[in-house]
């Protein structure tokens, strides 16, 4: 297996980002597919933005710079 993950990480890995953006699926299923869903929630769209405090928020942002262009990388004009 790649980096030593079963194929049961593997399917998890790919639910997880098949369903992130499918509103009311991921909650019912196991944690990790509604953690990415989360998470990309708080990123992305700011959901829960204030049940963090801002020391944590810039701990993350410290942890996991975006880089430049994050935003017009994320949205996709048609």
């Amino acid at each position: 297996m790649p980096y030593g993950l079963s194929e049961d990480d593997i399917g998890q890995v790919w639910l997880s980002i098949a369903l992130h953006t499918t509103p009311g699926v991921p909650k019912h299923l196991r944690p990790s597919v509604s953690l990415v869903t989360a998470a990309a929630e708080m990123d992305v769209l700011a959901m829960d933005y204030a049940a963090f405090s801002s020391v944590q928020r810039e701990a993350v942002v410290h942890a996991h710079p975006r880089g430049g262009g994050f935003k017009e990388c994320v949205i996709v004009r048609r």
